[in-house]
């Protein structure tokens, strides 16, 4: 105690406690913990050594970019394989980023999609040289196109955005939550929560009224032009026809009806046909409901069956027959509308997630039979179609989604390998194997922004665990795909791979921690081995690499301006600077309290 009463006491705390670390509370051994290649460069051969250098066992390719990725030599993938035979490393392959359903900046097409098939179908081609085996693990990424976005409420899940696509055109549209006020109900004012579901009706029912009107306008005008000329001349039709009634008997406005009733038939009313065909092809295309095809496909019949009967009249007396045409159309329209009012109108906006399903597995499904052949016939197995979820914001970042696009594609690849004469049960276990799911935890956890807690995440994790084969470890705080270093943000790690064991999962983790490397210049693997609690020794058995932090102090203090080292030098706030008699570093120089030792 000084005279100014300020006490100097505990000076040296100690080692702070070796479970005071980035420690998860979960334990996975090294050799299931790997580190990916650098994204920005072809040489990835180099960055393989780099990674073997490090310590790490399973390593995965990461040249996103498809300019990148085509820049790599073909000898180059033929010697990581024998680089990784020698080492004992393990490779894995993230495909660059490839929308599989045919997405680009301006929507869909189907130009896009079979770009995407073939550079797929590549890939997996290729990754065939990684590995003696050939089951390569390859990561594709779901979709590169913007997706629906869901809430969390105390109801449960709820949708905040659904993006659309329109199926004839392939430009998206999107409709939100919202709240929208009408001038209805006893105050006056009416206010409704308009749900992105509804929006999408909304938009599917304006559409096809529109559709209706114009085909409806257009046959009203060709009924004021016939109802405008075909008095004038209805006597005399029969005889025009035959040629009884040449154009020099007839006057101007006989002359005149005459021209407008053959515009009517070879023009109005094939415009209007053409019109109608491409009304019924909306309504049958686009309606999910097989009862309403059904009803449409009578509709259909009944239609042809008068055509027929009025084609048979017109080739006697065309013109006669314009009325019995116009009223088919118009019983036609009418029985087409009584249809959408009973079950609402065709789909032709449909939730993106929903249209990528259809289309990504076509995708999926072929490249994996084309990787399946192309192995056999190098006598090795086929690599891993590892489809990866992605985060809020793009499309299929639910799990149920996921689930959808994994099962669809394997029942469509099994389905090809059943056409190629292999048995069912052959094809379906062909199909489990081959195609699955990559997990990335940092994705999973973009959704806390939008309410998720940790249990919301560990149950979506539950519905895709069974069909997980590569697994992403990477952290962050629920609102950036910041790619930090295990342990470093909230991502409910522990939690998630539990789940994952229950499951019977065994896949290798990569750590995707570009974010923290990119900051702070250091390799994250020291970081990850702590968090992960990764024994130090091969048998599995303790000591744990979260054991390490704490247990190399040093007595060299400093905090820098506010506590220079010089302080603790002058002082004795650290043990180094006393004699070595007294458990300090400085050699004795002639007695004990000059640093002498005793003699």
């Amino acid at each position: 105690m000084t005279k100014e009463g300020y006490e100097i006491k505990d000076i040296y705390q100690g080692s702070y406690s070796p479970f005071d670390t980035l420690y998860l509370g979960y334990n996975a051994r090294l050799s299931e913990i790997g580190s990916p290649t650098s994204i920005r460069t072809a040489n990835q051969l180099k960055e393989i050594n780099q990674r073997i250098s490090e310590g790490v066992v399973p390593i995965e390719l990461q040249p996103l970019s498809n300019d990148v990725f085509e820049q790599i030599p073909k000898q180059d993938l033929k010697e990581a394989q024998r680089l990784a035979e020698l080492t004992g490393a393990k490779l894995s392959l993230h495909a660059p980023i490839i929308d599989p359903s045919g997405f680009g900046e301006r929507g869909w097409s189907e130009i896009q999609k079979k770009e995407a098939e073939e550079r797929l179908k590549s890939v997996l081609e290729r990754a065939l040289d990684l590995d003696k085996k050939g089951n390569v693990p390859v990561v594709i990424h779901a979709s590169a196109a913007p997706g629906s976005e869901f809430i969390m409420t105390p109801e449960g899940k709820k949708a905040e955005k659904i993006v659309a696509i329109n199926q004839e055109t392939g430009e998206l549209t999107q409709s939100t939550r919202e709240i929208k006020y009408y001038p209805l109900g006893e105050k006056g004012v009416t206010k409704q929560e308009m749900t992105p579901e509804s929006g999408i009706r909304s938009i599917n029912n304006t559409k096809w009224e529109n559709t209706l009107l114009e085909t409806v306008k257009e046959l009203e005008d060709v009924k004021t032009i016939v109802k405008r000329n075909y008095p004038v001349v209805k006597d005399i039709l029969k005889g025009v026809a035959e040629g009884r009634y040449p154009p020099d008997v007839l006057n101007d406005t006989e002359k005149k009806a005459i021209i407008e009733l053959q515009k009517v038939e070879g023009v109005y009313l094939e415009d209007l046909q053409l019109k109608l065909n491409s009304m019924f092809n909306q309504a049958y295309k686009y309606y999910d409901n097989p009862k309403a095809k059904k009803e449409l496909e009578k509709l259909a019949e009944e239609y042809s069956k008068r055509v027929k009967e009025i084609s048979k009249k017109m080739s006697k007396v065309p013109a006669l027959a314009i009325s019995d045409q116009i009223n088919a159309v118009n019983d036609f329209i009418r029985n087409i509308n009584v249809v959408s009012r009973e079950y609402g109108a065709p789909q032709v906006f449909v939730p993106i997630e929903k249209f990528a399903v259809e289309k990504a597995s076509d995708t999926f499904a072929n490249a994996a039979l084309h990787a399946f052949e192309i192995a056999k016939k190098k006598k090795k197995e086929a690599p891993v179609l590892a489809i990866e979820n992605l985060y809020q914001g793009m499309a299929f970042s639910q799990s149920e989604d996921l689930k959808k696009l994994i099962e669809t594609s394997q029942e469509k690849f099994a389905k090809k390998l059943v056409k190629k004469g292999y048995s069912k049960d052959f094809a379906e276990e062909q199909a489990r194997k081959i195609i699955g799911a990559t997990l990335d935890v940092g994705h999973l956890n973009i959704s806390r922004k939008k309410g998720f807690s940790e249990e919301d995440l560990r149950e979506e994790a539950k519905r895709i665990a069974k069909h997980v084969k590569h697994i992403h470890l990477t952290d962050n705080f629920g609102f950036t795909d910041s790619h930090l270093a295990p342990g470093m943000g909230n991502v409910p790690i522990k939690e998630i791979l539990q789940e994952l064991d229950k499951a019977g999962v065994k896949a290798r983790k990569i750590v995707e921690a570009g974010g923290f490397v990119m900051n702070f210049e250091r390799s994250p693997l020291s970081y990850t081995l702590e968090a992960l609690g990764s024994s130090i020794y091969a048998d599995g058995r303790g000591p744990f690499w979260n054991y390490n932090t704490g247990l190399f102090e040093g007595y060299y203090g400093g905090m820098g301006p506010i506590l220079p080292n010089i302080n603790y030098s002058t002082f004795g706030a650290g043990f180094s600077q006393l004699p070595m008699d007294l458990g300090g570093s400085n050699q004795g120089s002639g007695s004990r309290f000059s640093g002498r030792p005793m003699e």
